[in-house]
């Protein structure tokens, strides 16, 4: 728990005589409304393509009282045109986060943001989130100080590139001070391809680099001062209700049962035979295994994720042997397009708009039904992201069969299609599968509700401005990584940015879901119930928060962790900085109780569905490694969760 305070009492030490400790004392939670507007200056960093090389690029942060309840964010620029989309979000980004820091409502304040000449990118969010942050509270910002960072849901000072670059110009413009993300001291420079010890560069040039857990630490760098977070909530507040754990425990059998009926016909397939499903089997069994261990320990929250996790491993394991037995017994594409579409497929879109129908009548009044119906819609959005995937896939492999006779002419070998076509309808089951999964535990998640919740009054003004910082927040990560990753992949390539975020897709969920999770919403629920109709309000809620999270997890995977994702599977399979790891986990857990308390306190309870992802991820703190970083999604979740019905309860 050390990880949260040492680096900001750090900065104590450095820059003690830059302030006095009666201000230090005077800073609360939540900050006290300010009465006159607050003007920060910073130079923040950015990457210039075009000579890749790093710059610094004035703004102006201006604070004030909000005289409306009305949010208040703008964005201006000295030239018409020159503030970039990615920029613009990546403001709206850090004025939530500043915000959520320092307990107050954005509504409380206008904030406006001016830049200077042509500017894009979100890396300058940590930086600009301890800059509202100190305009927030009155107080001045040090001139030698910069850094670089995205942030993360919980605060989290999320990766970057270009750093070396953006550091050599920090430099040359006397900052002696610079922060970077965690995981990035040895950063690639983007014109020399090299990589560069952060440390080694500010040290030869007199100055000094801090690695950045948050944007606590960010603030604490800043203005050299430690910002008074609230007291945790207690492991104690964060267990589960015996009424919920009872409905959870009856669930998880549910899940127990689908396991048990697709190991059955499993084996009365002899599927068991076919070497490529035996440790899928397994893998399945095992999950159920732990299920069946944590309903001992009374852990059922922990229980019903493994034991959905074993039953959508049983359920693909079995269609995967299925179709084995098809294509390499080479059956007739009507049979197994018949097996495809019409066992899988369809039913999959025929659960998808029961499910719509379920969701289109509830109305919550409470703020337990609140956090479980936000949690059902992201859920289903989810499911709809891998239900299309699916049909992708089915097309393709239609596709190869239509082409298969020139291909054979043109002495491509048959096992070589017949592998490609395994491949495909494989990939198929498996989408099928988790979107079958996450419609299941959307429903679900419906009955995740404790009796005497808070109530709630939904005002349709604050759905909407909450839906409105969502989406900015969504929009933004997803931007960055099509201009850094997907741009940067289509031109290694030289193929078009559709091929490109087809071919990451196709090798991490985290980033199909953060691409098609913004879009589904618009896709399937403005179409079916109208673009004002509160359903369709809370599905793009739901979607924002599930794009902008698996974003964060996407970019967390490739730059912080350097992790290597698994091609067949997507899930992560190595990582080179399980130190950094093991530093966010200690960070996001403690910020997941943190946020929990502040939940407590200002709606008198804590969600449900905060504690449900909580328990799940202090399991899989423990466990090996594809687990142990599935568990810093969870924290994040848990914290997503209290931050939301804090922002929709707000009048």
């Amino acid at each position: 728990m050390k990880i949260s305070f040492v680096l900001p009492l750090l900065f104590l030490f450095l820059f003690a005589g830059c302030h006095d400790k009666t201000k230090i004392r005077q800073l609360t939670y939540p900050v006290k409304k300010i009465e006159k507007t607050n003007r920060v200056n910073v130079q923040f960093l950015a990457y210039k393509t075009s000579t890749k090389e790093g710059v610094m690029i004035p703004a102006r942060i201006s604070v004030s009282p909000n005289p409306g309840n009305e949010l208040n964010v703008g964005v201006t620029g000295n030239l018409s045109g020159g503030v970039g989309a990615s920029w613009r979000s990546a403001v709206w980004i850090a004025s939530l986060q500043a915000a959520f820091a320092v307990g107050r409502d954005l509504a409380d304040y206008q904030i406006i943001v001016n830049g200077q000449g042509y500017i894009d990118g979100p890396s300058a969010g940590a930086l600009f989130t301890a800059g509202i942050m100190a305009g927030m509270m009155g107080l001045a910002v040090r001139e030698d100080v910069s850094m670089t960072g995205t942030v993360n849901p919980d605060g989290t000072i999320g990766p970057v590139g270009g750093i070396p670059n953006k550091f050599r110009a920090a430099l040359a413009q006397g900052k002696r001070i610079l922060g970077y993300p965690p995981g990035q001291r040895y950063s690639k420079d983007l014109k020399t391809g090299k990589r560069i010890d952060l440390k080694k560069l500010a040290t030869d040039n007199g100055a000094r680099v801090y690695e950045m857990r948050s944007i606590y630490d960010a603030f604490g760098l800043i203005t050299g001062k430690v910002y008074p977070r609230p007291q945790a909530a207690s492991p104690e507040e964060m267990k589960i209700e015996p009424e919920v754990s009872s409905i959870i425990r009856k669930k998880a059998a549910k899940w127990n049962q689908i396991y048990n009926n697709y190991r059955r016909r499993y084996q009365k397939n002899n599927l068991q035979k076919l070497k490529s499903t035996h440790k899928k089997m397994q893998i399945a069994s095992n999950y159920m295994n732990e299920a069946v261990k944590y309903v001992k320990m009374d852990r059922d929250a922990v229980a019903y994720d493994f034991a959905q996790r074993g039953a959508g491993h049983a359920f693909t394991t079995f269609w995967n042997g299925i179709f084995n037995k098809l294509v390499y017994r080479k059956e007739k594409w009507s049979t197994i397009n018949n097996y495809l579409n019409k066992r899988l497929i369809e039913p999959t879109f025929l659960g998808l708009q029961k499910g719509l129908e379920v969701l289109k009548d509830e109305r919550p009044q409470t703020l337990e039904e609140f956090s479980a119906l936000i949690s059902s819609y992201e859920q289903i959005v989810s499911a709809y992201v891998y239900a299309m995937d699916s049909s992708m896939y089915s097309k393709d492999a239609k596709n190869l069969l239509r082409k298969a006779p020139e291909l054979i002419r043109k002495k491509v070998p048959v096992n070589t299609l017949l592998r490609t076509l395994y491949d495909y309808l494989a990939k198929a089951s498996l989408r099928t599968g988790i979107a079958t999964l996450k419609y299941e535990k959307g429903i679900d998640f419906l009955s995740f509700t404790k009796q005497g919740s808070p109530y709630l009054d939904l005002l349709p003004a604050r759905i909407n401005k909450v839906r409105n910082l969502y989406l900015g927040a969504a929009q933004a990560n997803y931007k960055y990584i099509e201009s850094i990753i997907v741009k940067k992949v289509a031109d290694q390539m030289g193929k078009t940015l559709k091929y490109a975020r087809n071919r990451i897709m196709s090798r991490s969920n985290n980033y199909l879901q953060a691409f098609y999770s913004l879009k589904i919403p618009e896709l399937i629920f403005s179409k079916k119930w109208g673009k004002n109709n509160t359903g369709t309000i809370f599905a793009q809620i739901a979607g924002s928060l599930g794009s902008y999270l698996n974003s964060s997890m996407f970019l967390v995977k490739i730059y912080n962790l350097s992790g290597i994702l698994d091609k067949r599977t997507g899930y992560i399979k190595s990582i080179k900085n399980e130190k950094v790891l093991e530093d966010m986990l200690i960070y996001a857990e403690k910020n997941a109780r943190i946020n929990a308390a502040v939940a407590k306190k200002e709606l008198g309870d804590i969600p449900t569905m905060a504690k449900v992802f909580y328990q799940i991820g202090l399991a899989m703190m423990e466990m090996p490694l594809s687990l142990k970083v599935k568990s810093l999604e969870m924290f994040w979740r848990s914290s997503m969760e209290c931050q939301l019905s804090e922002l929709i309860n707000r009048k």
